[in-house]
C-alpha cells in the first residue's frame, strides 16, 4: 500500500467514528501529549490570589452577551460551544491548591467535560426583555468555584420565537478581551457548518495555552525600565472633586446627544466594590477624524483615546503628572487563535500642561504608549510589589484604567442568524474609573464604570466633557487643554 493510500485509510477510519469514540480517541491522545498540572502564569497567580482574598467577589468576572435574532438550532448552537471547549484548555481547567497552599491548573481532557450550559424560557412571562436583563444580571455575578471548575458557563435565554439572549460568562483567569473574538470567530465556522451538515473545517492550535505561557519570559532589565520610568509618580489620579461634589448641589443633567442613558446601578449594589456605569456615544464622523489624525501621527486610535482622556482627567482633577493603567495582550502571532489569559496591565504615565495643544499631547500619547508596549513583559504583580507605594487591593497603582476593546462583534456572521449587542449590568469594579471603548460602524461607544461612592450627576458631567474632548481632539486639534472647559462647565 502507498503512503498516500495509508493516509487516505487512516482518514476515512477517522472519519467513520462514532461522537463517543472520537471523544475517547481525543481524550486518550490528550493524556498522552500534555500531562498535567500545569503552573499559572503570573497574571493567572495575581487573579487567583485575588478570589481566594474576595471570594464571592464578581469583580474578575468577564461576561458577554449577545442577541440572535432568526430561527436558532439550540442543541446545534450547544453542539458548537461543546467543540469550543473541547479545542480550549483554559475552558477545562480548575485552579486547586496544594498542600502548601500553591495553586496548580489541572485540565480535563477534550470531550471530558461537559458544557455548562443552561436554558431559560421567558417568552410567556410578562415583559420578556426585563426577564432576560435580571437572568443576565444574574448570570454576571454567580461565583465561579476556581478550585472545581468549571471557570465559564453559558446561558441561552428565549424571549421570543425567533429572539435569543446568548450569555458566556468567564472568569478572568481564563479569558480576557481577545478571548470573546476567539469564540465569536470560532462560532461562526462551527454553527453554520453543524447546520449545513458539513464537518467544520478549524485548525488545530500547534500548542495549548499553558505552554505557549510558560514560554513568556520577562527580559532582565524590564523591572529598572519600570521603575526609572514610575520613579516619582503617583500611584493615582486624585478623583475628591468627583466624590465631593454633591448630587445636591449639581442636579442630573438631561440625556444627551446621542441619547445615552442615565446611570445603570451594579447587580451589586452595595458590595464591598460596588459599580455603577454610563456609555457615551461618539458618532462616526468624528470617529473617523479622529483615526484620520492618528494615522497622520503615526499612531493607534487607542493612542487618541488615551490623549483625550488624560487632558479631561487634568481638567477634572487639577493634576499635571498623571497615571493610568491599561490591560495588553500579549498573545502575540502564536497565541492568536487561543481562548486565555494572555493579558498584562501597564502602567502609562502622561504629563499634561494647561498650554499643551491636544496635537502635542497626542504625540506625548504615542510615545508613552509605544514605551509601555515595548516593555510590557514584567507581570503587572511584580512591579506592584517593588514599587513604594502601592494604593489598595482593588487598584495597588493606578486607580483610572484606559481600555480600547476591539472584539469583532460587527463582523460576526453565524449562518443566517443576526447578531447585535445586548447591554450587560457592570459587574464589581476593579478601578475608582475606567474608560472603556469600543469602534463600531457607527461610530465609537463608551463605558465609564466607576465606584458607587461618586456621585451620579458629578460623573454624568465627566462623561459630557470626556466626549467633547474626544470631538474637539478630532475637529480641532490645536486647542489648547486649557481652552477645553473646566468640569464645573455645562458643555453643550
Amino acid at each position: 500500500m502507498t503512503a498516500g493510500g495509508a493516509g487516505d485509510d487512516l482518514a476515512g477510519r477517522l472519519e467513520r467514528l462514532t461522537p463517543a469514540q472520537r471523544a475517547l480517541l481525543e481524550r486518550r491522545l490528550r493524556q498522552r501529549t500534555s500531562p498535567g498540572p500545569y503552573r499559572p502564569s503570573a497574571t493567572q497567580f495575581g487573579i487567583w490570589l485575588f478570589e481566594q482574598l474576595n471570594p464571592g467577589t464578581s469583580t474578575y468576572h468577564n461576561p458577554a452577551a449577545v442577541r440572535l435574532s432568526g430561527p436558532v438550532d439550540e442543541d446545534l448552537l450547544r453542539e458548537a460551544l461543546q467543540r469550543v471547549q473541547d479545542r480550549h484548555e483554559p475552558l477545562r481547567s480548575r485552579y486547586p491548591a496544594d498542600e502548601d497552599g500553591v495553586p496548580h491548573a489541572f485540565v480535563e481532557p477534550p470531550g471530558a467535560l461537559r458544557l455548562p450550559w443552561r436554558v431559560e424560557d421567558v417568552t410567556a412571562l410578562p415583559d420578556p426583555g426585563q426577564q432576560a436583563a435580571r437572568l443576565v444580571a444574574q448570570e454576571a455575578v454567580t461565583p465561579f468555584r476556581l478550585d472545581r471548575g468549571p471557570v465559564w458557563r453559558c446561558l441561552l435565554v428565549r424571549t421570543g420565537p425567533e429572539e435569543r439572549v446568548l450569555v458566556t460568562s468567564f472568569h478572568h483567569i481564563v479569558s480576557d478581551g481577545g478571548s470573546l473574538g476567539v469564540l465569536l470567530a470560532e462560532l461562526a465556522a462551527l454553527y453554520p457548518a453543524l447546520a449545513a451538515g458539513r464537518r467544520p473545517l478549524l485548525a488545530v492550535p500547534p500548542q495549548g495555552y499553558f505552554a505557549l505561557a510558560a514560554k513568556d519570559a520577562v527580559p532582565a532589565e524590564a523591572l529598572e525600565h519600570w521603575l526609572r520610568t514610575l520613579d516619582g509618580a503617583p500611584d493615582r489620579i486624585d478623583l475628591s472633586p468627583l466624590a465631593e461634589r454633591s448630587a445636591a448641589a449639581e442636579p442630573p443633567q438631561p440625556p444627551t446627544r446621542g441619547g445615552e442613558p442615565g446611570p445603570a446601578p451594579g447587580p451589586a449594589a452595595g458590595g464591598k466594590w460596588a459599580g455603577r456605569e454610563l456609555t457615551l456615544r461618539v458618532p462616526d464622523g468624528p470617529a473617523t477624524a479622529l483615526e484620520q489624525l492618528c494615522a497622520r501621527h503615526g499612531t493607534s486610535l487607542f493612542t487618541g483615546l488615551v490623549a483625550a482622556s488624560a487632558a479631561t482627567l487634568h481638567r477634572a482633577s487639577g493634576q499635571d503628572d498623571l497615571v493610568m493603567t491599561t490591560p495588553v495582550d500579549r498573545r502575540g502571532h502564536e497565541g492568536r487563535a487561543l481562548i486565555g489569559c494572555f493579558v498584562n496591565t501597564v502602567v502609562l504615565r502622561l504629563r499634561v500642561g494647561p498650554d499643551d495643544r491636544l496635537d502635542a499631547l497626542l504625540e506625548r500619547a504615542a510615545g508613552v504608549v509605544a514605551d509601555a508596549l515595548a516593555h510590557s513583559g514584567l507581570p503587572f504583580s511584580r512591579l506592584v510589589s517593588a514599587l513604594p507605594r502601592r494604593g489598595d487591593a482593588r487598584s495597588p497603582f493606578g486607580n483610572v484604567a484606559v481600555v480600547h476593546n476591539n472584539a469583532p462583534m460587527d463582523a460576526v456572521s453565524l449562518g443566517g442568524l443576526r447578531l447585535s449587542h445586548h447591554p450587560l449590568p457592570p459587574v464589581e469594579v476593579k478601578h475608582d474609573l475606567a474608560l472603556s471603548w469600543n469602534r463600531r460602524r457607527d461610530g465609537l461607544t463608551g463605558r465609564i464604570e466607576y465606584a458607587a461612592r461618586f456621585p451620579d450627576a458629578a460623573v454624568e458631567r465627566l462623561r459630557g466633557h470626556l466626549r467633547h474632548t474626544v470631538e474637539t481632539l478630532a475637529a480641532a486639534p490645536a486647542t489648547r487643554v486649557a481652552d477645553l472647559p473646566a468640569l464645573s462647565e455645562p458643555t453643550r
